[in-house]
């Protein structure tokens, strides 16, 4: 799965819970990477946006070719259908905002590049989850509350994105927009969230029941079955 969402909807509080939830489950095959991983620190290279666009680019190819090697491992050894063990062996991948990081941080890379990977990554069973907040709820959610939660370095950036914070707001709507515009046209199946009601534990166990054998032989949701939920 790849849980995607404007900052501050709640990507690495659902990315934690659904992480411990699985291994509590006895998931034992679990990739899991954070945003910080799979963009963040990309920010910090040196080089022009043009040479970041290209790094994250090469770290998304190499992440998808590695999940699709232990994937191909796990079928070719047998662990998918070993009748006792084979749901806790399924390799399970867990990422935090991935290629959807590019519209909500509106980085220098075009929805062509990253394409063929969305592909990949549904012949891999990746479902897109997106959490969305509402409009209204953005400037409260993402502005105020993330500002009082996550420090001094955080409210900086928070002021670059506007003079006031119904600007800062109105930046995030418009990346949600961008966002939600990717996820009308992605081959992935999606599973849609509202996370405004703050109902962590609820969502939690809602994505951890997509990947329970009575949805799919290898423990992940079906196509048609996710998007019956958007």
């Amino acid at each position: 799965m790849i849980i995607a969402g404007i900052s501050g909807a709640g990507k690495t509080t659902l990315h934690r819970a659904v992480i411990a939830a699985l291994a509590g489950a006895g998931r034992e095959t679990l990739l899991a990477f954070p945003q910080a991983m799979t963009t963040t620190a990309h920010l910090h290279l040196a080089g022009n946006p043009a040479a970041h666009a290209a790094a994250l680019l090469d770290w998304f190819h190499d992440a998808v070719a590695f999940a699709e090697r232990v994937m191909h491992q796990a079928t070719a050894g047998g662990l998918l259908t070993h009748p006792r063990y084979g749901r806790h062996w399924t390799p399970t991948l867990v990422l935090e905002g991935f290629i959807f990081d590019i519209p909500t941080h509106g980085y220098p890379i075009p929805r062509a590049a990253v394409r063929p990977l969305e592909r990949r990554l549904a012949a891999l069973d990746v479902t897109l989850v997106v959490l969305r907040v509402p409009p209204d709820h953005i400037q409260r959610q993402c502005v105020e509350s993330t500002r009082r939660h996550r420090g001094e370095r955080w409210a900086a950036h928070l002021d670059r994105l506007g003079r006031s914070d119904a600007e800062r707001a109105a930046h995030f709507r418009r990346r949600q927009d961008d966002l939600l515009a990717w996820v009308a046209d992605t081959p992935l199946p999606v599973v849609q969230l509202d996370t405004s009601p703050g109902r962590w534990d609820d969502y939690t166990r809602r994505i951890v029941d997509l990947f329970t054998p009575s949805r799919h032989p290898h423990g992940s949701v079906s196509s048609h079955a996710a998007n019956r939920d958007r």
